[in-house]
């Protein structure tokens, strides 16, 4: 399937603009495009200080950056953060999942949200990979093994990323 292109992305998104304007989101797919987009980011982000953090030797300030990243992304649904307005349930999510996989089995994509709902779903699944692996790289003391365990889940998402970037690799500003 590969990355949607910049151009399916920002119609993606003025459609979902649309369709969460006019309420007409039945299917949660819009809801679900911005969730998921935020989602990405933020688990970006837990990406980007582990690599800075393994990059720089382990540095202390490295560390505090993981700390802060990953504080960022489980505080994002908390209720007293008014950034991310948009959260949707487990329910909501698989039915939109549901819905953007008939869309593309169907051809009836005509905005790209399925595609991007369905590739950002992906991808988040990967990010969160690596974020487990960090919880417990963090969590057993910083052991070697969890390190090589964290640098594995690294360099397979890079590589995912890589082999999926058929497409404008930076559409979303997050890979």
């Amino acid at each position: 399937m590969g990355k949607p292109s910049k151009n399916e992305l920002d119609s993606a998104f003025e459609q979902a603009k649309r369709l969460i304007w006019q309420e007409q989101d039945q299917d949660f797919l819009a809801k679900s495009l911005f969730a998921l987009h935020d989602q990405s980011q933020e688990l970006t982000k837990v990406l980007s200080a582990c690599e800075a953090y393994i990059q720089s030797g382990q540095s202390t300030t490295a560390h505090r950056g993981i700390i802060s990243a990953m504080n960022a992304y489980r505080n994002m649904n908390s209720s007293g953060n008014a950034d991310y307005a948009i959260n949707v349930t487990d329910n909501e999510r698989n039915q939109a999942l549901e819905t953007a996989g008939m869309l593309r089995e169907t051809g009836n994509d005509s905005h790209y949200i399925a595609k991007t709902v369905l590739n950002l779903n992906y991808m988040v699944k990967q990010l969160e990979s690596v974020y487990r692996a960090t919880e417990r790289y963090l969590h057993s003391g910083m052991s070697i093994t969890e390190h090589q365990h964290l640098e594995n889940a690294i360099k397979k998402y890079r590589t995912l990323e890589n082999r999926t970037s058929g497409s404008d690799v930076s559409a979303f500003n997050i890979y």
